[in-house]
């Protein structure tokens, strides 16, 4: 009877353990999935700024219009 006993209570700590690591593993990988969304879209918005900026930089100092306003035509 104790054999049986400490048996189940093996089971039930390795059933325990094994839930523990599947939550924890899901846990892990959704925060990781977060933070990889997170640093493309901040790359995305850091790309974006600079373009903008250097378009208006340039075309301050040359004088060039990149995209012509409709009261030229």
């Amino acid at each position: 009877m104790s054999d049986s006993v400490r048996h189940r209570s093996e089971q039930d700590s390795l059933c325990e353990k094994e839930r523990f690591a599947s939550v924890f593993r899901s846990c892990y990988l959704r925060s990781h999935y977060n933070f990889f969304h997170l640093y493309t879209l901040l790359w995305i918005s850091v790309k974006i700024c600079l373009s903008t900026f250097f378009v208006d930089l340039f075309t301050k100092f040359f004088n060039f219009t990149v995209w012509p306003s409709s009261n030229r035509f």
